[in-house]
């Protein structure tokens, strides 16, 4: 909570928090710039939407636009945290929800299978 509350306080974050939030944005299907994201994490139910968030039913287009975010070399999570500790959490959380997803349309026709 203490990290979201950091983030805030950003009036313009550096680039690689600014990479972290716009690709949380993209998770949520928000539109990916500074004043949508702070908004957003300045709602109170910010961190119960992250736990909430529908892993299993993210939109292929919503991880092609979340790759190029990933694949951009201030959003790897060494260089987010020598930044913003508070933001390397979230970039941690949008590279798991990007490796989940791939893992699970790996395995979710698997398991379809293997049930019917």
């Amino acid at each position: 909570k203490s990290d979201i509350t950091e983030l805030r306080t950003f009036t313009k974050p550096p680039p690689a928090v600014q990479v972290v939030v716009e690709a949380v944005c993209v998770l949520f299907e928000l539109k990916a710039d500074w004043d949508v994201a702070k908004k957003f994490i300045s709602e109170s139910s910010f961190l119960e939407k992250l736990k909430q968030y529908d892993k299993d039913s993210i939109k292929d287009t919503v991880i092609k636009k979340l790759r190029r975010y990933i694949e951009m070399p201030e959003m790897t999570i060494d260089v987010v945290k020598k930044v913003s500790k508070a933001a390397s959490g979230l970039c941690m959380w949008v590279h798991a929800m990007d490796v989940y997803s791939r893992v699970w349309k790996d395995v979710a026709p698997k398991r379809e299978r293997l049930e019917g």
